[in-house]
């Protein structure tokens, strides 16, 4: 049985059966100004299992840093510095708390496949696709992220990392094979952290200074 649920009011994703979808991290509030940094779904969490979502979110900032361009890199780093952005943030303890250094969430959903969007987010995407097996470099491909505006598509096996720009519409194609169970986790970074959800924010002798800089 195939249902959907929505994002927004253009990005729907289709899921199998009961399996979830869920996006988890920072997010602005909701009929208030400001960025959540500790997501609800996480507090409740036991810490080994923060822990090693933290681990994954560093071990993907490590690869976007080897292979990012490094001006991309540059600019967001600068961009979540001046501003003091909100990353994505779990407790292992209590008064512990650790954030990752470039990405503030996460989507993750099992067996799921997502029509045609595009997101507004500030930075490179990082979207793979696992499985419960051992990876190996001769295993199948198990699924497809499309750029169909591009005419590309491609292939992914599991443990496999892209980073895409995520303004360029793009999809994720259902399974290669409806006996696999495949879970998708995608990393991003909302523009709306950059920009705090709070017009009523003064800004720093910094801000002003790279405002100024740039209207120049």
């Amino acid at each position: 049985m195939r249902s959907s649920e929505e994002r927004g009011g253009r990005k729907h994703v289709m899921r199998e059966g009961s399996h979830k979808y869920c996006c988890i991290g920072t997010q602005p509030c909701r009929a208030t100004t400001g960025i959540r940094s500790m997501h609800y779904a996480l507090q409740k969490t036991h810490a080994m299992h923060q822990r090693r979502i933290i681990e994954y979110f560093r071990q993907v900032e490590t690869l976007f840093k080897c292979f990012i361009d490094t001006d991309q890199i540059r600019l967001v780093k600068e961009a979540i510095d001046a501003v003091e952005a909100k990353t994505f943030t779990v407790q292992k303890k209590k008064g512990d708390e650790q954030s990752a250094s470039i990405y503030g969430a996460f989507a993750a959903g099992i067996n799921v496949y997502l029509n045609m969007h595009s997101d507004v987010d500030y930075t490179y995407c990082a979207t793979s696709i696992h499985q419960r097996e051992e990876y190996f470099d001769s295993q199948n491909v198990v699924a497809y992220f499309a750029f169909p505006r591009l005419g590309i598509a491609i292939p992914l096996r599991p443990g496999d990392i892209l980073f895409f720009n995520p303004k360029e519409p793009h999809c994720v194609s259902s399974r290669c094979d409806n006996d696999d169970e495949i879970f998708c986790v995608s990393l991003y970074l909302k523009s709306a952290n950059i920009g705090k959800n709070d017009n009523s924010m003064s800004l720093t002798p910094n801000q002003v200074a790279l405002l100024s800089h740039y209207k120049k």
